[in-house]
């Protein structure tokens, strides 16, 4: 199953950006289908915490979720669980806001979703956040249980985070629900 967002609650079973907007969320509950399972949430503000100041180079997308750029995804700039976002295209393609799935070398990177067209030396604009964790939620050791955790802000009815994304799931038989304010 892909991730349905059309409904609340939201029901999420794969790794990436679920949200580029403010989002208010009361709580998150995990249906594992095994025990000791776990699926982690994280936000980002774009105002902030840029974890390098906007690029612009040439690369090229290979595929649908390799972007190669030479030296420009180095590790101090760049690593695994980061988002992109790139807000400008030579050619107007590619546009958007993706997780980095992996940091392939200094030169690539790997996305999700894997939603990129194949183009060849375009010239890119993008910034780069390290997210921070929201929660996790875990299933107990011993049984498949499903574990439930309320997001209360300071008015109780929720907490309020800029962007959302799901960045880590056990299993795609997995289930989290996002319950939306």
């Amino acid at each position: 199953m892909a991730n349905s967002t059309s409904h609340n609650p939201w029901i999420l079973d794969t790794i990436g950006v679920i949200k580029t907007d403010r989002i208010k969320v009361s709580q998150l509950a995990l249906y594992p289908a095994s025990a000791g399972n776990s699926a982690t949430v994280k936000s980002w503000n774009e105002n902030e915490t840029v974890q390098s100041t906007t690029n612009r180079g040439t690369a090229t997308v290979t595929g649908t979720a390799t972007i190669t750029s030479t030296g420009n995804f180095t590790a101090a700039k760049v690593t695994a669980g980061d988002v992109i976002k790139i807000t400008e295209s030579s050619t107007g393609n590619n546009l958007g806001t993706f997780l980095v799935a992996t940091r392939d070398s200094d030169d690539a990177v790997t996305v999700t979703p894997a939603s990129l067209t194949n183009e060849v030396a375009s010239v890119y604009t993008w910034s780069i956040w390290t997210p921070y964790i929201v929660a996790t939620v875990k299933s107990a050791a011993t049984e498949a249980a499903t574990e439930v955790l309320p997001l209360t802000g300071i008015d109780g009815t929720g907490q309020w985070f800029h962007n959302f994304l799901l960045s880590a799931i056990s299993n795609a038989s997995d289930d989290l629900y996002v319950y939306i304010v």
